[in-house]
């Protein structure tokens, strides 16, 4: 099989194009949580020139390091504005550096076929497609940890241990993206795998590197800046509630250790057939690199499993081993099918039963969660059929070439049609505006915005104002006081409350979002 184009890095950035721009330009809002509140903690730094320490709501935010706001802030000062469009450019930006880094990583690895097919692989798998759609900071976590791994092998590699100043410098900007993970996630599978090829002075030598000092440089220089600045609560914050509790007990998305496991084959859909035969392959073929992806694999994937606090995006940064894994295993199949006569017939059956169930669930779950927009949904479906149909049949005449190509279609398709077409049909579905515009208004009224038991930050953004969290004892003295006040709540909250509610409050609104139906009450 031959790609019949000079550059292959340019190919991909033109399929990065065609997958993810649709999403990037469409005409949506900020959807909560997440996004509605990162929304308010770029809102608060710029306001308040506060740029090396995130707040929301006008106190901390230690949940997440400043490098992605700060990218996110250089966005919208050159397009003058916080939108949706200036978060999701920064996730544009960091999904092509993934796809040509993975690219990269599998030619050096292995040869440019296979770091292609790496890369359609990954372009391809849901989680990816997703992740490339919402502002998170996660892509951008996952280009520097790949790129880590990367300069690390390189260093062992050609001997050239400068490199390892560039690794541990990534490590850094992983560290600043999502935290302590970031450590973990470069250095623990360096160092796995350096005892796996029992290079005990190369060991040594990776660990008393100048790029390890830098690292705990930079790191010491962060720590101290924070304790000059006066910033003793946000450094207990972070090493007390953020590293420690989350870590043992998470106040939120506690899951059991087993999650990940449950989830993963859905996530890295269409490609999970082929996994378990790819990784036979690699190990025949090329142990090294077999050792290097699956530590990197497995070593990410025990510590998040440890990790009370699970959340299936997590599992971003450890999809680069498995599609590399992939890409060689369909490199090698279409260069060497001779020597390598895999039947591929039952994988490819496996995985259009997965595509026949997802046709039969998606309509399912639209008219569960959003049969408002069934129609706008109907395009993708009806593309859908001749898809599958063709996939099939394909796959009965073991046309693996094809199959693949369709697979990748039927995931842009997708793609396109959820995030680009439909996306902004569904924002409502999402988006905090309406019901923080209505806060903003009751606010010139002299009613005090107050919140209770919702995440922190959610509906200050659009409100364009800092909102009041309440404890319970703190509301029902509201409740008793003669005080104006507003305040948004979850509609199950309301039995917690033990006062004739309807005498004292009346509902000034009701919201569904994200599944949830929120309550806007006042006095």
């Amino acid at each position: 099989m031959k790609i019949n184009i000079k550059s292959i890095p340019t190919f991909l950035i033109l399929i990065s194009v065609i997958y993810f721009l649709p999403g990037l330009f469409s005409p949506r809002d900020f959807w909560i949580e997440d996004e509605a509140r990162y929304a308010e903690i770029v809102r608060e730094m710029m306001i308040e020139h506060e740029w090396f320490i995130p707040h929301l709501n006008g106190h901390y935010y230690p949940d997440k390091p400043p490098l992605y706001f700060w990218l996110v802030i250089f966005s919208s000062i050159v397009f003058g504005t916080i939108s949706p469009f200036t978060f999701l450019l920064v996730t544009f930006f960091s999904t092509v550096g993934c796809i040509v880094s993975i690219y990269c990583l599998g030619k050096y690895l292995f040869d440019s076929m296979s770091g292609f097919l790496a890369a359609i692989v990954l372009t391809s798998t849901f989680l990816f497609i997703i992740s490339g759609q919402i502002a998170r900071m996660d892509m951008l976590f996952a280009l520097f940890i790949t790129l880590s791994i990367f300069s690390f092998y390189y260093a062992f590699r050609e001997k050239n241990r400068s490199y390892y100043i560039i690794f541990y410098f990534l490590c850094f900007l992983a560290i600043l993206s999502k935290g302590p993970l970031g450590f973990i996630f470069t250095f623990l599978p360096a160092v796995l795998f350096l005892i796996y090829k029992k290079e005990y002075q190369e060991l040594k030598e990776f660990i008393l590197n100048k790029g390890f000092i830098l690292l705990l440089s930079l790191l010491i220089g962060w720590v101290l800046f924070l304790i000059l600045g006066g910033h003793y609560d946000y450094i207990r914050i972070i090493i007390v509630e953020q590293l420690l509790g989350r870590a043992v007990n998470s106040f939120i998305h506690k899951e059991p250790f087993y999650y990940y496991i449950l989830v993963f084959p859905f996530v890295f859909y269409p490609w999970i057939p082929f996994l378990p035969r790819a990784m036979f392959h690699l190990h025949s073929t090329q142990r090294d690199a077999f050792a290097l992806l699956l530590i990197w694999f497995i070593s990410g994937f025990l510590v998040i499993s440890m990790i009370s606090g699970k959340l299936f995006i997590y599992l971003l940064p450890l999809f680069p081993p498995m599609a590399l894994v992939i890409g060689k295993f369909f490199g090698d199949f279409f260069q060497k099918y001779d020597q390598y006569k895999y039947d591929l017939l039952i994988e490819g059956i496996v995985s259009c039963v997965l595509f026949g169930l997802m046709l039969i669930l998606f309509p399912i779950a639209l008219k569960v969660y959003f049969p408002q927009e069934i129609s706008f949904f109907l395009p993708l479906l009806v593309a859908f059929v001749p898809v599958f149909g063709l996939a099939l049949v394909f796959t009965l005449k073991r046309n693996v070439k094809f199959y693949i190509a369709l697979s990748f279609i039927g995931m842009f398709l997708f793609s396109f049609f959820s995030f680009g077409y439909a996306g902004s049909h569904i924002s409502k579905h999402f988006s905090s505006r309406v019901l923080s515009e209505k806060i903003t208004k009751l606010s010139r009224k002299g009613f005090m915005a107050t919140s209770f038991n919702v995440t922190r930050g959610i509906f200050n953004f659009y409100a364009d104002s800092y909102i009041k969290e309440l404890t319970f004892d703190e509301l029902q003295t509201l409740l008793s006081s003669n005080k104006k006040f507003q305040c948004v709540l979850k509609e199950h909250e309301l039995k917690r409350l033990n006062k004739p509610i309807s005498k004292i409050v009346k509902v000034v609104g009701e919201y569904d979002l994200s599944f949830e139906k929120y309550l806007l009450i006042t006095n």
